[in-house]
């Protein structure tokens, strides 16, 4: 079995990029499977999480998002090299160019956003927001097979494609599952993230501000990069918070960090899925969210594991924050229950299910 993945990159510490690595290492590791993932930026750019070497890395030299045409003549040499049984589109900018190649396979769109990001992201311009949506449902529609994270994009997608059979729900899984949890013993939460407006880790800081009041010997650190640091810099500093709230930047070992904190606070606007929810829950740390549309709070479930509050509500959230702080025995029994929770999303339930539509997809 030959399995290629596309993606823009794989140089930034996103999420996108861990779980793509994560399923590459897993596959490879199948007898008779040989896997590649095809770049279209890389730029001789490393890899930021670690690549099995039995896995091959294909950089096409070429930006897809601005120079479609050329990417897509420079992909298809690639794919008559590869003779894939499969290819599997992230859904970049390649998601429209794979359409137009021979030679690869049962196509599969793995999708990794919300069904809705581009009224998100342009809500000024929603005839814009409209126009890239259906274009992208017409190129989704086309696939041998369409993945989504969540129930709440698999419902949307099976609505809206010519195709519901061909919709399908697998969530994201850890490269392992930790032997230990943590003790929740730790004077902080944390957040892990990218820094980037959807993140909407500004809230993170302002609920720690109401946080600090009450509790001014537990801190917040940040995990994560992006463009929002000066800004959150900026607002860091001017609610007095710099002696409590600290921007970490990036960490290749970030399971590390669930493993030395109490809990973890997500703001987010959106998530396609939850990444980090799930790393908390198997590392044995409560969750403190907002009900964001998404994955989230199918990972994160009021009362077990964690709590979640209406999106944008600071001071809710805030609360919920100090109950942990205050309540060790609660906190702690969200911790077990979490670990329990998380192994819905263990590897070997997860990528069974990625082999077993490989292997129907090839059948066919």
């Amino acid at each position: 079995m030959k399995i290629v993945y596309l993606i823009h990159s794989l140089h930034t510490a996103g999420g996108m990029e861990n779980i793509l690595t994560l399923k590459a290492n897993w596959l490879c590791a199948r007898p008779g499977w040989e896997v590649a993932v095809v770049t279209s930026h890389l730029r001789g750019r490393r890899p930021f999480f670690e690549l099995d070497e039995r896995v091959k890395l294909v950089d096409a030299g070429v930006n897809d998002r601005i120079h479609g045409g050329k990417y897509r003549r420079r992909l298809q040499v690639i794919l008559d090299e590869l003779r894939p049984d499969v290819t599997v589109s992230l859904c970049g900018s390649d998601v429209f160019q794979l359409l137009k190649c021979s030679g690869t396979g049962a196509r599969v769109a793995e999708y990794h956003f919300l069904h809705d990001k581009f009224y998100r992201k342009y809500p000024k311009f929603r005839a814009y927001a409209a126009f890239r949506t259906r274009r992208l449902e017409r190129a989704l529609g086309r696939y041998d097979a369409v993945v989504a994270l969540s129930d709440y994009d698999l419902t949307y997608f099976s609505e809206r494609l010519a195709r519901p059979e061909r919709c399908f729900r697998i969530g994201n899984t850890l490269s392992e599952f930790p032997s230990s949890v943590s003790e929740l013993s730790e004077k902080r939460f944390i957040c892990v993230g990218r820094l980037s407006p959807e993140k909407n880790f500004a809230d993170a800081v302002r609920v720690w501000k109401l946080v600090a009041e009450r509790h001014p010997d537990w801190r917040l650190d940040i995990y994560g990069e992006g463009r929002e640091r000066p800004a959150l810099e900026a607002l860091i500093g001017s609610l007095g918070l710099g002696g409590c709230v600290s921007l970490k930047g990036n960490c290749a070992a970030v399971m590390a960090e669930y493993h030395n904190c109490s809990g973890l606070l997500v703001t987010s606007r959106y998530e396609g899925f939850g990444l980090m929810a799930l790393e908390a829950a198997a590392s044995g740390v409560p969750v403190v969210a907002y009900g964001c549309p998404g994955g989230l709070t199918e990972i994160v479930r009021e009362g077990e594991n964690g709590f979640v509050v209406p999106e944008g509500e600071v001071g809710a959230a805030a609360g919920r924050v100090c109950g942990l702080i205050e309540d060790e025995a609660v906190r702690c029994a969200l911790g077990r229950s979490a670990a329990a929770l998380a192994q819905r999303y263990s590897p070997e339930t997860i990528m069974t299910q990625w082999v077993e539509l490989f292997e129907e997809l090839v059948s066919r």
